[in-house]
């Protein structure tokens, strides 16, 4: 009886399941009124991102208050980028002399340099660079011998970058001399290095809400996200732990069976994980392999997602809204803006999106069979199908004996 109950149970519970398994929802919410017409960045809530099935945001659509279509295309977000910034050395003679330019850098903290870049202004000739170097201004000594460019090594705007190698130094001046096979001098606009630098765009903090931790037999520890608010896709995770000594453990993240990200967790270095638009639901574990070690204590865990937005042409005291989801409002896909991504400028006025809300896909509700539909006619003519065949099977086996008598 109570093998019958359990069972029972859990077919119910199932069904539940199932049931809140397949239930769909659309979402909305409402732009910021403009007050001036023009081109806007549209910054978008995080449920909004979390919510989306892709981050081109193939199912979003724009509306004013007549439900017509406002064309508009996404702005493409990386966590980070390289930034180059051009750095240029103090000079001491930038001369010029028939096919001859001379140049004099100074090296004020005696650095060790290997390399020089060299902008000058895009010319069609053949050159050639000699090095020397000084102390003093007055005693000059070899460091590279002349050697010709093989121009143009890369271009920007008017001008062209040459970088130039030479042995390690400290010198305090470098002398550069550059000839050309034609009767007058280049156009040697600065000599310097470029100074790369990584820059991590907007990150919006992202509520997990309070999540459980479990210490598990097998010596791995589990990390849910029971009450998380909502769900959302994050590009970077921060753990807060205290550890009395040193550690290091292979840790993973898991939100589906096909999303899984391995990372370790170390007090060599900082704590933080970088994702790309890791989706994070209820049903996320981060498993932390514990080895032989004792547990790790977590105080905390930060997450942050890329800030996400649009552009669009919006009108001045005009209501818009956005709709993601629904099959009635689904976006066209060939707006004439998204041409125009480049020349559209970065620094836009940002409005925000508001009154954020899901809305349940109802389902048409089912009409009676007619009774051709109905699973008692269905099965009576399965079954005499059935018979006759089994009938006519019968016939012709007894008629194939008959003839093998004969």
């Amino acid at each position: 009886m109570k093998t019958n109950y359990k069972r029972f149970s859990l077919a119910i519970g199932l069904l539940l399941m199932s049931l809140c398994c397949s239930a769909q929802y659309w979402y909305s919410a409402d732009l910021e009124t403009v007050d001036k017409s023009g081109y806007y960045t549209i910054v978008l809530d995080e449920k909004i991102v979390g919510s989306a099935t892709d981050l081109n945001f193939s199912n979003l659509r724009i509306n004013d208050l007549t439900k017509r279509e406002v064309p508009y295309f996404v702005r493409q977000t990386r966590l980070k980028t390289m930034n180059r910034e051009f750095i240029a050395y103090p000079l001491l003679m930038n001369a010029e002399k028939d096919s001859l330019n001379t140049v004099i850098v100074v090296n004020e903290k005696r650095q060790q340099w290997s390399e020089f870049t060299l902008k000058i202004a895009r010319a069609d000739v053949v050159k050639h660079i000699r090095l020397r170097g000084s102390n003093d201004g007055v005693k000059w000594y070899i460091v590279q011998q002349k050697k010709r460019v093989n121009t143009p090594q890369n271009i920007e705007d008017n001008h062209e970058l040459v970088t130039v190698d030479f042995p390690e130094g400290n010198y305090k001046y470098y002398e550069i001399e550059i000839t050309n096979n034609q009767k007058n001098p280049l156009k040697v606009m600065d000599v310097g290095y470029y100074q790369s630098e990584e820059v991590y765009h907007r990150q919006t903090p992202i509520d997990l809400g309070n999540f459980s931790v479990k210490d598990s037999s097998n010596r791995k520890t589990y990390i849910r996200f029971d009450h998380l608010p909502f769900p959302s896709k994050i590009d970077r995770l921060e753990f807060t732990l205290h550890h009395k000594t040193a550690y290091q453990r292979k840790a993973r993240i898991t939100s589906k069976a096909t999303e899984s990200q391995e990372f370790v967790l170390s007090s060599k270095q900082g704590n933080g994980i970088i994702l790309d638009a890791f989706p994070i639901t209820k049903q996320t574990v981060i498993e932390i392999d514990n080895g032989g070690n004792p547990p790790l204590t977590f105080q905390d865990i930060t997450a942050y997602g890329l800030t996400r937005s649009l552009c669009a042409y919006l009108e001045k005291g005009v209501q818009y809204s956005l709709v993601m989801g629904n099959d009635n409002y689904l976006p066209s896909n060939d707006y004439d803006i998204q041409f125009f991504e480049k020349e559209i400028p970065d620094n836009l006025s940002v409005i925000t999106t508001t009154n954020f809300k899901s809305h349940l896909i109802e389902t048409p509700e089912k009409r009676d069979r007619i009774w051709i539909e109905k699973p008692l006619f269905l099965w009576s003519v399965l079954i005499l199908v059935g018979l006759f065949l089994g009938v006519m099977c019968y016939k012709i086996v007894k008629e194939l004996n008959k003839r093998e008598r004969l």
